[in-house]
């Protein structure tokens, strides 16, 4: 399907589980999964609208939050909290993907704006 030709998704995109092979099966991943198809899709919503220019910071602050929490929100330290604001930056960071063509499939997890080829929609 070409690009001209894709049809858009609507204001919260397309957002779905799929096998991933690469992600362990666990209580902990699937719950991960299962917060990110109800995330992203707000996310892209907020997203409406907004330039690449304007969603830089956006992908710039979870970049910033899964490079410097993620090994925290994933093990906690005995006796502490898990991090706070991974699970939404990963959301923030997927829906910023999910405009790109193609879309984005990570953690078991897929999310497009818009149809493309290879689309499990």
């Amino acid at each position: 399907m070409s690009e001209a030709a894709a049809k858009d998704h609507g204001p919260v995109g397309y957002t779905t589980s799929v096998y991933d092979e690469d992600v362990e099966r666990d209580y902990f991943w699937e719950n991960v999964a299962l917060g990110l198809l109800g995330l992203i899709p707000l996310f892209i919503t907020e997203q409406q609208g907004k330039s690449d220019a304007e969603l830089a910071p956006m992908a710039e602050r979870a970049a910033y939050v899964i490079a410097y929490k993620a090994d925290a929100f994933q093990y906690p330290t005995k006796g502490k909290t898990r991090a706070t604001g991974v699970l939404s930056a990963l959301a923030a960071g997927m829906a910023v993907l999910a405009r790109t063509p193609g879309g984005v499939t990570a953690l078991g997890v897929h999310a497009c704006t818009a149809e493309h080829e290879g689309c499990p929609k």
